[in-house]
């Protein structure tokens, strides 16, 4: 969400889900995006986008650290494109009852 705030600005979607024993939490944003082929490379710690470097503060930590904590719960951080355009991060998680 700060992500979303900071790069993008304007309106932000928020969804929570669940489907086939999963829980989906997805943000969506109409800001730039991500170029194609830089999802996974955004994962690791300390990497930013060039643009980002120059228009807000950050380490280039957060996406890592919510990867790998889903990664812990044997789950998963999708960064894909949004329909509408801007960015969509997907974090999936299986359902635990």
């Amino acid at each position: 969400i700060d992500n979303a705030a900071k790069y993008a600005g304007g309106e932000i979607g928020l969804r929570l889900s669940e489907a086939d024993g999963q829980i989906l939490i997805e943000v969506s944003d109409h800001g730039p995006g991500i170029p194609d082929g830089e999802a996974d490379r955004l994962k690791r710690p300390f990497t930013r986008l060039e643009v980002a470097r120059t228009n807000a503060s950050g380490t280039g930590l957060g996406l890592a650290i919510v990867d790998r904590i889903a990664r812990l719960h044997d789950g998963q951080l999708d960064l894909l494109s949004n329909p509408g355009g801007g960015l969509l991060v997907r974090l999936t998680l299986p359902a635990r009852r």
